[in-house]
């Protein structure tokens, strides 16, 4: 069956002039006939690697020469034969196809993804060819790559040496540059926008070098829109409620990502980064899916090895009556010994204290955080309050209340400071009319 894929051609007899010949009609028919019947062949190579019961077949570790065994070899070298002949060099485009789809549906373990990534194979440089996505390349090939590149990086969320080699490799550059989520309105522009936002989500879980691929502009010359724009365009874009989800999930874990990186050092050192993400969730936020979503995530502790510098008069401020599973830790005998575990809430708390201690001396050894940035933060303090009420927005109110209290207090004039200071006001407001 891979003989016939790879070497099948038209019959020479058909276009041989003589009296018994084919008529040029007859010889387009005999062509698309054979194609129809490849395409079938291919098709059925794809749902054999699908099948659970094919996959210790198909994949075989005794031959060292061959490491994954013939068949994973032979996938391999139809995309490095294919990457090799340049952007014009071949249009074997059907052998990349079913190359790539067979081999994502066999990567189901983190195992074989190991053989893939790793020598002599190192599929991660082939996959992020411009040859294979550019935005010219056709919706199928990239169908099968992206969904390749998913099943790749979700099998991997365990192993830092394979996702490391999917980030040296230039996957999430490249995804940003082929043009995936741009407008399209078929069938698989919405499956293979789905996949890079899969891919772009596996690789960015707990990854800050990763995160700031999608947050930040890539360094070249005439560059595309960063990763963030181009998913929130497709979120707001897409009527398709899978891709509002998950595109709403992915920037929230980007967030998430980026404050649980480092403690709230970060936030005033890096003031852009906390204001692209502010920005980012009060847009979510006034999407139907996304408000709830963020409203969770703001709430929720972040992974407890970030929590180890979080300044405790910030972590502890949830009281008994309201906290919960997803509030800080309260100071309660029991507890008193166990790290506070921080939550993005803390750090908006931090940012709009304008202190990395969450004391208010003006005598800090870091940059102070501009005031447009704790601008944002009061709006999208005011774009939360318009979720329905419930636990989450109650705890959002009782940790932020005292410092906008505070901050509201400066309201005089026309100042920027006392641009805050109405800022602050106007999300109190709006709480005292509910």
């Amino acid at each position: 069956m891979l003989d016939f894929i790879e070497q099948g051609n038209y019959a020479p007899l058909w276009y041989v002039q003589h009296e018994a010949s084919f008529d040029p009609a007859d010889v387009r028919n005999q062509e698309k006939a054979f194609d129809d019947c490849k395409a079938a062949v291919i098709k059925a190579v794809v749902e054999m690697a699908g099948e659970d019961k094919n996959v210790d077949v198909l994949i075989d570790t005794s031959d060292q020469t061959k490491p994954g065994g013939a068949f994973i070899s032979r996938m391999v070298n139809w995309i490095r034969t294919f990457v090799a002949g340049g952007k014009y060099g071949n249009t074997r485009d059907d052998l990349v196809i079913c190359a790539s789809l067979s081999l994502g549906n066999v990567m189901r373990r983190e195992v074989h993804s190991t053989v893939l990534l790793s020598p002599p194979y190192n599929i991660a440089q082939l996959l992020s060819s411009e040859v294979l996505l550019s935005p010219s390349t056709d919706i199928k090939l990239k169908h099968g790559v992206i969904g390749l590149l998913k099943h790749l990086s979700q099998s991997s969320s365990n192993s830092p040496t394979n996702r490391a080699a999917l980030s040296r490799a230039g996957v999430i550059e490249r995804i940003l540059f082929s043009g995936i989520w741009d407008e399209r309105s078929d069938a698989m522009a919405d499956v293979v926008q789905m996949n890079a936002i899969g891919v772009v989500k596996h690789l960015c879980n707990g990854s800050l070098d990763n995160s700031f691929k999608v947050l930040l502009p890539i360094d070249v010359d005439n560059p595309p829109p960063t990763g963030l724009a181009q998913i929130l365009s497709l979120v707001k874009r897409s009527d398709k409620v899978a891709i509002k989800s998950e595109g709403t999930r992915v920037i929230v874990n980007l967030v998430k990502s980026i404050w649980s990186s480092d403690p709230a050092r970060r936030s005033l050192k890096y003031p852009i980064l906390v204001n692209e993400a502010v920005v980012a969730l009060s847009l979510l936020s006034t999407q139907r899916e996304g408000g709830p979503l963020v409203l969770r995530a703001v709430v929720s502790p972040l992974p407890i090895e970030a929590t180890a510098r979080v300044p405790s008069s910030v972590a502890m401020s949830t009281t008994p009556s309201v906290c919960s599973e997803t509030a800080s830790p309260v100071s309660s005998p029991a507890m008193q010994h166990r790290s506070p575990q921080r939550r993005a809430l803390d750090q908006l708390v931090l940012v709009l204290r304008n202190s990395s201690d969450g004391s208010t001396s003006p005598h800090s050894a870091l940059p102070s955080c501009p005031v447009e940035v704790r601008v944002n933060i009061c709006s999208l303090l005011g774009q939360l309050s318009k979720q329905p009420s419930g636990e989450h927005l109650d705890i959002v109110k009782e940790v932020t209340r005292p410092v906008l209290e505070d901050l509201s207090g400066n309201n005089q004039g026309l100042g920027r400071e006392n641009m805050l200071g109405h800022a602050a006001k106007r999300v109190l407001d709006l709480w005292a009319q509910e």
